[in-house]
């Protein structure tokens, strides 16, 4: 991949690690920028290093949300999708985390914690989008 010039993308777990790492390589190659995570202090860091990499302020859209809960997944979604007039080109479901533990002692509240972060808003936010490409 050469360019993702002006192309808008919405990376989840954009805060640190995989999801800051895949917006400031989105950043060199020109992507204009929607992210979330649950820390905004990590988010503006992620920020910085994306302008460090040539994109203008205004190309990097922050949106703090927690994408285990329903109202924050709608209104991250709600307001990225706003931010740039109803386009979003990509979508990089990336927000998760990890838990250790087997079937014989993992709680089943850590299994849906797990879940409802890993799992769930990938398949909703997907689905959001859909709706609105349809």
């Amino acid at each position: 991949m050469t360019s993702l010039k002006g192309k808008v993308c919405l990376i989840t777990g954009a805060s640190r690690g995989i999801g800051a790492a895949i917006a400031i390589r989105f950043a060199s190659l020109g992507a204009k920028l929607a992210l979330t995570g649950r820390d905004f202090a990590a988010l503006e860091k992620t920020k910085q290093l994306c302008v460090e990499k040539g994109l203008a302020e205004n190309e990097v859209f922050l949106s703090v949300g927690d994408l285990a809960v329903d109202a924050d997944l709608k209104r991250v979604f709600n307001e990225c999708t706003s931010y740039y007039n109803g386009t979003l080109d990509v979508l990089v479901n990336n927000a998760g985390i990890v838990t250790r533990g087997s079937v014989l002692n993992t709680s089943i509240e850590t299994f849906d914690k797990t879940m409802n972060i890993n799992t769930r808003p990938l398949f909703y936010l997907t689905h959001l989008i859909w709706l609105v490409t349809e």
